[in-house]
């Protein structure tokens, strides 16, 4: 669906700000679906831990076969954990890398605020998080972005039953726990962006 939808947009935005990183050790991935940009990140970085995380035992078992494909060297570095990852248990003590891709907008502003705090305490001085989502422009959107985007939610509402039917801010979150824009990509006239976000030292 992704690429009848958007070709190879979505994944372009996922990994644009790869090679900004500082040489990260341990990463969270919340939310990578089958996995596509954990199979980069792992091969970007073949001495960085990841913490892969999602609610679908589906999306995980997609994940793991893609690595086994993509890079099976790779999988004794990442670890899988089935959870919601608004009441996950965290596992590294520290996060140099959080990356949460077309994650955000399945939540409610409460949800990423109250993520956005736990995970932040498990974040690293200098760490990057990284952010791709869809986006409304506040200067009167084009009508196909909004059709699109209420399209999308509908089709997760009676696919998975997605309660949230909104786009929510997870910028403020981030700035008040600490994190600076850093960079920004933007593609379909910035219906979908991409942000690094750097946690200050």
């Amino acid at each position: 669906m992704e690429y009848a939808v958007f070709g190879t947009a979505l994944q372009r935005c996922r990994c644009c700000h790869l090679d900004r990183l500082q040489n990260p050790r341990s990463a969270l991935v919340l939310g990578d679906g089958d996995g596509r940009f954990t199979a980069c990140l792992a091969d970007r970085y073949p001495d960085l831990q990841i913490d892969y995380l999602d609610i679908s035992g589906k999306m995980i078992a997609l994940a793991r076969r893609r690595m086994e494909r993509e890079n099976a060297a790779a999988l004794e570095r990442i670890h899988f954990h089935q959870c919601d990852a608004r009441t996950a248990t965290l596992w590294a003590e520290r996060y140099d890398l959080i990356a949460a891709h077309f994650f955000f907008d399945f939540f409610s502003y409460a949800d990423i605020e109250r993520m956005i705090s736990r995970i932040s305490a498990l974040a690293a001085p200098g760490a990057a998080w990284i952010v791709s989502d869809f986006e409304l422009p506040s200067n009167r959107p084009a009508l196909w972005a909004r059709l699109l985007l209420r399209t999308m939610y509908l089709f997760f509402r009676f696919t998975i039953g997605l309660e949230n039917q909104r786009l929510s801010d997870w910028r403020a979150p981030l700035r008040a726990h600490g994190f600076v824009a850093r960079g920004a990509s933007r593609l379909w006239t910035g219906f979908i962006v991409s942000d690094l976000w750097i946690r200050a030292e």
